[in-house]
């Protein structure tokens, strides 16, 4: 009798599926009956491990029995081959007498994994009519029944479920706190930001609201770092940890075990969760939220670093943003949660610096000296000898020019508020052709130095401003958003 558990496959990951082919007067003898269930197996098992995954349809609740016993409700799983387990009814198990089967006993008190696996029992034994060379019994089973079985693994060797945010890590990091891969994908978007735009194509983004492009960001995150295997998985579906004492067991049947949920919890799952989100963090439409009047530098201006102490008396370099109402004072202080000034020497070196701001002093007028509050950032400690200040910077560099690059925001990962914490913020001002991803990706660079791809790439883009240029003040009716301006130092 052919084992209908062996896939067409032999283990391999994918394999090219036999269908059987009808003809009149065609014979159809074990191996086409056999062929045709095995078609309709591998086609559905193949669907099930891919698209559903391994783990617990439903059931299978694992509770703690007496004298080292535990009880198994009826239920049904998927393995990692695709095969679906059922459980018929409540089995009880006993975690001592199942531990001295396995082929390395664990020591009493140890913590032990129980699997649920895929088992046939053959049944239905009938007489057989035609004795061949491959079975010569008299008497074979003539249905397969699709039973389970349990066994217990360590858990170092067992398919536990891996931390489902660990596809966005950071992994590894270089000396300048940055991830490779970070850098590698900034870098790829900024030289595809610099790259000439094809005819007809927008040259500047459209209108980003709170957490706009976030979805995007996060597609091409998962898609960059989280590859699915083709291949078959773990014959075992864990359902429950175990540590079995001398006359009891406890259990944590959620930390081991992967629960497969229908698309309709899924579904009500999504939309608890948007309730949520509308509750702690939802966007609103309004003409009351502060705006962004005015800035010094201005965007695309041109300033020497002697206008910096005539402008500001920041002889160090600086940054002054007007707001059309007062802020709220304990953010305007604390700068580097809503505010980056990101410098681009222009010199045989290419670096990015992410300077360090500190609140200089705050007026209760805008620059144009009209009603509203400006905040004045400085560099450092604000001495023209600090390391970080700007002259001193370009100096080392032997720059004469640099780019600066200005970006704010007030959105989902961190705000920037009113005094009465009213509303957020709407920062929404693109005075770059600096896409949400990039945008994304140069807020997360570490302060220091950055690499000499990166520089460049970004240079070339914010050498090119968009077409056309929009004008302060910022906003798009909608509370929250992000500014990003950019300004050239000439010397």
């Amino acid at each position: 009798m052919t084992d209908t558990t062996t896939a067409s496959t032999n283990g391999r990951a994918l394999g090219a599926p036999v269908r059987n082919r009808y003809f009149y007067g065609k014979l159809l003898d074990v191996h086409q009956l056999e062929m045709e269930q095995r078609y309709g197996l591998e086609k559905s098992r193949l669907v099930n491990r891919l698209t559903l995954g391994s783990g617990v349809l439903c059931g299978l609740r694992v509770r703690p029995g007496g004298g080292g016993q535990v009880l198994v409700s009826p239920g049904v799983a998927v393995d990692g081959l695709g095969r679906e387990i059922v459980v018929t009814e409540q089995v009880t198990i006993d975690v001592a007498a199942l531990a001295r089967q396995e082929p390395s006993p664990a020591a009493a008190g140890d913590a032990l994994v129980l699997c649920l696996g895929y088992h046939e029992c053959d049944v239905e034994p009938a007489p057989v009519l035609v004795v061949d060379c491959d079975l010569r019994q008299e008497c074979v089973p003539g249905a397969v029944r699709e039973r389970f079985s349990f066994t217990l693994m360590d858990p170092a060797d067992a398919p536990l479920p891996e931390d489902p945010c660990g596809v966005f890590g950071a992994g590894t990091t270089d000396t300048t706190g940055s991830s490779p891969i970070m850098k590698a994908r900034l870098t790829a978007a900024l030289n595809r930001l610099s790259a000439e735009p094809a005819v007809g194509e927008e040259t500047h983004p459209g209108r980003v609201g709170p957490g706009a492009g976030a979805g995007n960001n996060l597609r091409r995150q998962l898609c960059e770092t989280f590859h699915p295997s083709c291949g078959p998985g773990s014959a075992c579906v864990p359902i429950a940890l175990l540590r079995a004492g001398e006359d009891r067991v406890v259990v944590d049947e959620c930390l081991p075990r992967r629960t497969i949920y229908s698309n309709a919890v899924l579904l009500d799952l999504i939309l608890c969760l948007a309730a949520r989100v509308d509750e702690c963090c939802n966007p609103k439409v309004t003409v009351t939220a502060p705006k962004v009047l005015d800035t010094w530098p201005a965007p695309e201006q041109d300033v020497k670093l002697a206008e910096f102490e005539t402008r500001l008396h920041l002889p160090a370099g600086g940054f002054a943003i007007s707001f059309d109402r007062e802020l709220n004072a304990d953010r305007l202080a604390a700068p580097e949660e809503w505010l980056r000034v990101l410098l681009i020497p222009v010199s045989e070196r290419h670096d990015v610096f992410r300077l360090p701001l500190e609140l200089d002093r705050t007026d209760a007028k805008t620059l144009a000296d009209g009603t509203g509050q400006t905040a004045y950032y400085r560099v450092g400690d604000g001495t023209a000898a600090d390391p970080h200040a700007i002259p001193a910077l370009l100096a080392k560099l032997k720059a004469q020019e640099a780019l600066v690059l200005v970006m704010a925001r007030s959105d989902d990962v961190t705000q920037i508020v009113a005094a009465d914490d009213a509303e957020l913020l709407d920062a929404d001002f693109h005075g770059t052709r600096l896409t949400n991803e990039v945008f994304d990706l140069l807020w997360n660079l570490a302060a220091s130095a950055a690499s000499a791809a990166i520089a460049g790439a970004l240079a070339a883009s914010l050498s090119s401003p968009p077409t056309p240029m929009p004008q302060l003040p910022s906003g798009n009716g909608i509370e929250g958003g992000i500014f990003h301006a950019a300004f050239k130092i000439t010397g």
